[in-house]
C-alpha cells in the first residue's frame, strides 16, 4: 500500500485531519478494547464464573498488552523505522480522489 494510497483513505475516513501513525495506532487499540470489552460482558453472562475467568484470562492474553496490542506497535514501530515519521512528499497538495 502506497503512501499516497494510505493519506487517501485517511482523509476520507477523517476528512483533512491527518493524524499521526501514534494516533491511528491509538484510535485502532481504543476499537479493539470496545470489542473486547463486549466479547468478555458476552461471556460473563453465559459461562460458570471459572470458565469465566479462564475465558478471560485467554482473550486478554491474546488481544491485550502481550499479545495483539505488542504486534500493533512492533509494526507501527518497522513502519516508521522503514518509512520515517516526515509528511510525504506531496503534503500540502491536493490528492485526488
Amino acid at each position: 500500500m502506497t503512501a499516497n494510497y494510505q493519506e487517501q483513505l485517511c482523509k476520507k475516513s477523517f476528512g483533512d485531519v491527518v493524524i499521526s501513525a501514534a494516533g491511528q495506532l491509538s484510535l485502532v487499540i481504543d476499537a479493539l478494547n470496545e470489542r473486547k470489552n463486549r466479547l468478555l460482558l458476552t461471556a460473563q453472562v453465559g459461562l460458570p464464573d471459572h470458565q469465566f475467568e479462564a475465558y478471560r484470562k485467554i482473550l486478554l492474553d491474546e488481544l491485550g498488552r502481550n499479545g495483539f496490542e505488542r504486534d500493533l506497535e512492533q509494526i507501527l514501530k518497522q513502519h516508521t523505522a522503514r518509512n520515517g515519521t516526515s509528511r510525504p512528499i506531496h503534503a500540502g497538495k491536493e490528492v485526488p480522489e
